[in-house]
């Protein structure tokens, strides 16, 4: 009995995930709407030369932070050209926006449109709106902001949606106090970032047991831990490490990669700082001397303990090798399929979106003849992230020859030490290869 409540918490915990995934990234473009509401403890003047993005003026510029250009291209109407830090602060990455004023009645009404984003023009259709309202109220100002446009899915209306409530509570702290207000402790975060990882082992050791869960939770800190890595080497300033119950680990970046060399050697670092661990257990399988599998399986044999630590290594390295290498299958979304993704970007940029779709339907094809309907939903994710591709060509510089190269070359040592592991490891749990 517990162990099918065990096998039902994970099914429906990691279907759950893959359902939730799925959901928000599903392509279908709709029209909406979100309004929110706050009253503000200021005039209506003090919030309307704060919302309104004037760098000139000290206070609205420590309001917008983030904003570190802005520029009128043309009059009636009026278009304003901003460059925008989105990195956290860190400089590292910069958006350009293009909006268009619709309607300016000072100090109660201002409309404005995004005409573009990044040379991307109307990414929020042609009817995009954002509106504050001013109104009085006993108590100060009623502040009313209203965004109507198009999203492409779910998690690009939630985005929105989460943005536009916590400008409005912004502003709100920056007018009623006069300057910027405290921003939460990052500790929050990492507390809240801690206690998913924590769940996430828990999760895991409902599968394969406390001393399962460790050895697992170990392989994926440092898989995740190589691509932190090779986020911090290429520019990134602040990627982040979580663990996600019943599904693995991801590392996070917080802006786009400014290369397809850096896109694919973040993803590569991966499997390839696993390498080290990987390389170990086999140097110290075969230091130790680990005994011939069948004479492991004969029943009265004796050991020593430096072959039954031998034989520990070489279990080990066969969970290393074994994740890394289900993450170098050139299929998105795992690791191999990101770096088929730069390096087919890089070659043929507008054939891009046809073939990760044809490579990926392939693989979904093979796993439901083999009835493996986990992983189909895994690569049923990475058919949507092909799909969001779109036709346009890459706007990051592409690899050259010699980053397709260096590329290619790390791939198969990559593969080959991980493979070697794996068919080291593999006699030790009963499955012979040759």
């Amino acid at each position: 009995m517990d162990d099918q409540i065990t096998t039902l918490l994970l099914s429906a915990g990691l279907f759950g995930w893959l359902f939730l995934a799925a959901a928000l990234s599903w392509p279908r473009k709709r029209e909406r709407q979100f309004s929110f509401q706050r009253v503000i403890a200021a005039p209506p003047e003090t919030i309307w030369n704060i919302y309104r993005v004037d760098l000139d003026d000290p206070q609205t510029a420590a309001f917008h932070d983030n904003t570190v250009s802005t520029n009128t291209l043309r009059q009636d109407p009026e278009i304003r050209e901003h460059v925008v830090d989105v990195s956290g602060g860190h400089g590292t990455h910069m958006t350009t926006v293009r909006c268009e004023t619709l309607a300016n009645d000072r100090p109660r009404f201002r409309a404005t449109r995004i005409r573009e984003i990044d040379d991307s023009p109307y990414p929020f259709g042609r009817e995009m709106i954002e509106a504050l309202e001013l109104q009085p109220h006993p108590d100060g100002t009623l502040a009313s902001l209203t965004w109507r446009g198009e999203t492409k899915t779910l998690w690009q209306a939630f985005g929105i949606w989460r943005v536009l409530r916590g400008y409005l509570v912004k502003l709100e702290r920056f007018c009623e106090s006069g300057g910027p207000a405290p921003e939460a402790r990052k500790g929050g975060s990492f507390a809240a970032g801690l206690a998913l990882s924590a769940v996430a082992v828990g999760s895991f050791a409902l599968w394969i047991g406390w001393l399962g869960a460790l050895l697992l939770t170990g392989v994926l800190i440092a898989h995740e831990f190589g691509h932190w890595l090779a986020m911090r080497l290429t520019g990134q300033p602040a990627p982040r490490i979580l663990l996600i119950p019943f599904f693995g680990g991801v590392a996070v970046a917080n802006q786009p990669h400014r290369t397809l060399f850096d896109d694919a050697f973040c993803s590569l670092m991966g499997p390839g700082f696993s390498v080290l661990p990987s390389l170990a257990c086999l140097l110290a399988a075969a230091a130790l001397g680990a005994p011939d599998a069948q004479a492991w399986y004969s029943d009265g044999a004796a050991f020593s303990w430096q072959e039954g630590a031998g034989v520990i290594a070489a279990l080990i390295g066969l969970a290393v090798g074994g994740l890394n290498l289900l993450q170098l299958v050139p299929v998105l979304p795992l690791d191999g399929g990101q770096i088929l993704r730069a390096a087919v970007q890089s070659l043929s940029a507008d054939r891009a979106r046809h073939i990760l779709l044809g490579v990926t339907g392939l693989g979904i094809a093979g796993l439901a003849y083999t009835g493996d309907f986990v992983l189909v939903g895994v690569l049923v994710l990475g058919a949507l992230q092909a799909w969001h591709m779109g036709g346009a060509p890459s706007k990051v510089r592409p690899m050259s020859g010699a980053g397709l190269a260096t590329i290619g070359l790390g791939y198969g040592l990559t593969l080959a030490v991980h493979g070697a592991a794996v068919l080291y490891g593999l006699p030790y749990i009963g499955i012979q290869v040759f």
